[in-house]
């Protein structure tokens, strides 16, 4: 293993972080009004999900490489598990 592929373990460990967290808050809303516990809208934990996706997506998964988020090949959506850097070449796994 390369150096890169190794700092990219801890950008992905990262990125499943904010992924967990994500997914959190778009089930909390809707946990919360299956008990009758309408603390907050169903939306807002969706909102909350989604904007927290977007940042984390933002500040922490990027190449070590080139500093470039790794989207799907053809696509418009985030690559979960990348083989390689699209923009700079470089192997993650």
């Amino acid at each position: 293993m390369d150096d890169v592929s190794e700092q990219f373990k801890t950008v992905q460990k990262r990125f499943y972080t904010v992924l967990l967290l994500t997914v959190s808050l778009f089930a909390s809303g809707f946990i919360l009004k299956s008990f009758n516990l309408e603390l907050f809208n169903p939306f807002y934990g969706a909102l909350f999900g989604v904007l927290v996706f977007n940042i984390g997506v933002w500040l922490f998964y990027r190449c070590p490489k080139c500093n470039t988020v790794p989207f799907a090949l053809g696509g418009e959506g985030v690559e979960i598990r990348p083989k390689s850097c699209q923009k700079c070449g470089a192997k993650f796994r």
